[in-house]
């Protein structure tokens, strides 16, 4: 949650500075949504890969969705025309692997 928070925080500011003349706004919630949602869904693919006896480095592929869930939601819930709804889009899977990072770390660390 707190990494959500934190990738919402610095998605906002990027929309912020993409966008300063622009139709297309996105508000916190948004930017939440976009980290929070393929979040979730990937920590639950990589529980069921688990209780599947699968290798779970497969869910490394759910890293498409942070990518795919913005450009979706904004394409076809907001009505975005393609190209800024790809602007937006690439900029997420970037945000959300760069905030992932030192939780990641921290968890490492602290289990040795």
């Amino acid at each position: 949650m707190l990494q959500a928070g934190l990738g919402a925080l610095i998605l906002l500011g990027i929309y912020k500075f993409m966008n300063s003349k622009s139709d297309y706004k996105v508000d916190g919630w948004i930017a939440f949504l976009f980290i929070l949602a393929p979040g979730i869904i990937m920590f639950l693919l990589a529980a069921g890969l688990g209780l599947a006896n699968i290798n779970p480095n497969y869910a490394v592929w759910g890293y498409l969705l942070y990518f795919l869930f913005p450009f979706a939601f904004l394409k076809l819930s907001l009505e975005y025309e393609t190209k800024p709804a790809l602007k937006y889009s690439i900029v997420v899977p970037i945000v959300a692997v760069v905030t992932e990072i030192p939780f990641v770390l921290l968890s490492g660390a602290s289990g040795a």
